[in-house]
């Protein structure tokens, strides 16, 4: 079946080329990247997307479109009319990209919408433990952008080297001072004397949708929350759980790092507690 993605409204089959080797896209190689997870009718966490993506665009001093802000809803019909004219309806990862271009000498804000197809439509905890190594070889610079992947790209795209190298399935990025941030494709979550400790966001840390979600709702499965400040790696040795969290790609527990093994007690009931409150 044909497959469509969105360019700035349009709806253009996947194998038509859109950029010339010109575009500022490929040239200045700027652009910002969300991964939303949607099920169903339901567009989880809409707004919380397009406030981060507001104030990054700030930051870059790109334009904000009304789509992104007042017309929000706008934007959302677009991605539905997208999910349908792929036919996807249940389970997909809705990949948005934003980027700069110049119109009549003028900047603007484009993006591209695309579909991948999930092979879940609710949040299940993994049966195997994920194994975690140390990515040490480049920093993750604190900035105001740090809460995005995508300034970052080439950082995460060698610790999944390092990963498949070494045959393990996450590597923990560290910031500048070497103190704990996030892994390669997920928020960082430290289980200990019923707590969640988490990375703070000016630690360098991945402003991850589901780390707000998981602030809010983990307190329901009798948890506190705190964000913490220099951890060195050294210390998941100390703790007793470990858990991974993305926002499409939901909760792990973490097996083990170096020869600490980790218990798996809470993140089938943070699951739970995450698919309720989504309603999935």
């Amino acid at each position: 079946m044909q497959q469509y993605f969105n360019y700035n409204g349009e709806y253009i089959e996947v194998e038509k080329p859109v950029f010339g080797t010109n575009s500022p896209f490929f040239t200045s190689s700027e652009f910002l990247r969300e991964e939303i997870f949607v099920s169903g009718k339901s567009i989880f966490y809409f707004d919380k997307y397009m406030l981060k993506l507001r104030q990054a665009l700030h930051l870059l001093g790109w334009p904000i479109l009304p789509k992104f802000d007042q017309d929000r809803s706008s934007f959302e019909l677009e991605i539905d009319r997208l999910l349908h004219r792929n036919r996807l309806y249940q389970g997909v990862n809705v990949r948005l990209t934003v980027f700069p271009e110049m119109q009549d000498g003028r900047i603007t804000t484009s993006y591209i919408l695309q579909t991948i197809k999930l092979p879940y439509s609710r949040y299940h905890i993994n049966e195997k433990g994920v194994r975690l190594d140390v990515f040490n070889t480049l920093p993750k610079l604190r900035s105001n952008l740090s809460g995005w992947r995508s300034p970052f790209e080439m950082i995460y795209s060698a610790a999944d080297r390092q990963c498949k190298r070494k045959l393990y399935d996450e590597c923990i990025l560290l910031n500048e001072s070497g103190y704990v941030t996030e892994t390669n494709h997920y928020n960082i979550f430290i289980v200990n004397n019923e707590t969640f400790y988490t990375p703070a966001l000016n630690e360098g840390a991945y402003n991850g949708i589901i780390r707000d979600v998981i602030i809010e709702i983990a307190p329901k499965i009798g948890y506190e929350v705190k964000e913490i400040i220099n951890f060195a790696p050294e210390n998941l040795i100390k703790v007793e759980e470990v858990l991974l969290a993305d926002m499409v790609y939901g909760v792990k527990w973490v097996l083990g790092y170096k020869e600490k093994r980790y218990f798996n007690r809470t993140g089938a009931n943070l699951v739970k507690v995450l698919n309720a409150s989504l309603g999935i």
